[in-house]
């Protein structure tokens, strides 16, 4: 069985937005890699939006304030903002793109699904 990460979130334009869903692009056999990489995703956003919020003072977290968490891009630190760092079944890091960040996103929640081709009696499709 393998497991990934469906974000929904909401996502538009400056005529309109809409609620959506999309899966991160990676997977996993091992679910605690598949956790760990949820908490990662948590962390990022969390700092995303604090660094992003309307209200700022000198005394606010600065993006190399988290060069040391697990989820920061080092090789590209001037974008962390568009990726997520997450450690794949093997122990390699993959880098995510983070569509669930932007001006016009605003994510709702990750969760960890079951991916790929395999018998349920839970879920039906059309």
């Amino acid at each position: 069985m393998t497991y990934t990460i469906k974000i929904d979130y909401q996502t538009g334009s400056s005529f309109g937005s809409e609620d959506t869903s999309d899966e991160v692009g990676c997977s996993w056999t091992d679910l605690a890699k598949a956790k760990d990489a949820l908490q990662r995703i948590k962390g990022h956003y969390n700092a995303y939006t604090e660094l992003n919020s309307r209200r700022w003072s000198p005394t606010d977290r600065k993006p190399e304030d988290f060069a040391g968490e697990p989820w920061f891009w080092k090789e590209e630190p001037r974008f962390w903002e568009q990726a997520v760092i997450v450690e794949r079944d093997d122990g390699t890091e993959q880098r995510l793109s983070t569509f669930w960040c932007g001006y016009f996103e605003r994510m709702y929640s990750a969760e960890i699904v079951m991916d790929g081709p395999f018998d349920t009696d839970m879920k039906v499709s059309f």
